[in-house]
């Protein structure tokens, strides 16, 4: 196969599993990631084979074009003769033009993950994967009522330390917010992953370091932290931070807990590392190892 011809199926694979994406985001997940000159002659060749088609979105004025698999059947039968996928390895979401930019956002989180961490298990929503979520996490009726995580992080527990298996998976709730939200409605979902499922922690990204802060208050303050279920977890189970538009590394992305800051890998650590029970007291003994 050709060196065309083998770039066009990796253009392919990535829409294919991650969905919408600009060139942007497409550029830092290609391996070996040609000019964008050379991406824009990929998509449009791929274009005029109609295997993929474009929306264009106005951000601050200025034009920003987001790419996505077609959905016409024989376009979908040579795309995966193409890659050699299958076809439970496609994320055709139907998403209104206005959420790409936010796809954007999912992605480059679920690809810094995967690359870093990858005995953590990335279900995103709307992939066929997310059926693999433990039913006991979170209800029918509240997925009904459209709480549902943009991501999840299955975060794996060894015992002992040194095994090659995972003993079992903690589960964590990711939500990204590209623009800002109101009260209301951020006191709507920490109440709702607090309370009423079953995740061992909530990762909210916010667009700045300002909502990050009111996000806090609004968890001290609006009935989240007074979940009787995350007792002795209260300060560990909501990490907060800001949204990333590139690729990040998971060491330095940093998070706080309360008002202590540990990067994104220690805090999946805690999760496995310990139950809720006595998180927030390990929580402290890293924060004073920190300090020291």
């Amino acid at each position: 196969m050709g060196r065309p011809a083998t770039r066009q199926a990796e253009v392919l694979s990535l829409l294919a599993r991650y969905g919408v994406m600009d060139i942007a985001t497409l550029t830092q997940l290609l391996d070996h990631a040609p000019s964008q000159s050379t991406i824009r002659e990929v998509l449009s060749t791929l274009k005029k084979k109609q295997l993929i088609k474009c929306g264009t979105l106005k951000i601050g004025g200025t034009p920003s074009n987001y790419w996505q698999l077609s959905k016409d059947k024989s376009a979908i039968e040579r795309i995966l003769a193409i890659t050699g996928l299958s076809a439970s390895k496609l994320r055709l979401k139907s998403c209104h033009w206005s959420q790409f930019p936010h796809e954007n956002l999912c992605t480059l989180f679920q690809a810094s993950i995967e690359k870093q961490m990858p005995s953590v298990i990335v279900l995103r929503e709307a992939a066929n994967d997310f059926s693999k979520l433990p039913d006991h996490l979170i209800s029918e009726r509240i997925k009904e009522n459209g709480y549902l995580p943009d991501l999840c992080l299955g975060i794996p527990v060894f015992d002992p330390p040194d095994a090659n298996t995972p003993k079992f998976y903690r589960w964590v709730a990711v939500e990204i917010d590209r623009t800002n939200r109101s009260k209301k409605r951020i006191a709507a979902r920490t109440n709702i992953y607090s309370r009423h499922t079953a995740f061992n922690g909530l990762l909210y990204l916010m667009p700045d370091e300002r909502m990050a802060s009111q996000l806090s208050k609004i968890y001290d303050t609006r009935g989240a932290r007074d979940s009787l279920r995350i007792e002795k977890g209260k300060k560990s189970f909501l990490a907060r931070g800001t949204v990333s538009h590139t690729l990040f590394d998971c060491n330095k992305m940093m998070l706080l807990c309360d008002d202590q800051e540990i990067s994104l890998s220690t805090w999946t650590a805690l999760i496995s590392a310990t139950d809720m029970r006595s998180r927030d007291e390990l929580l402290l003994r890293i924060s004073d190892g920190a300090a020291g």
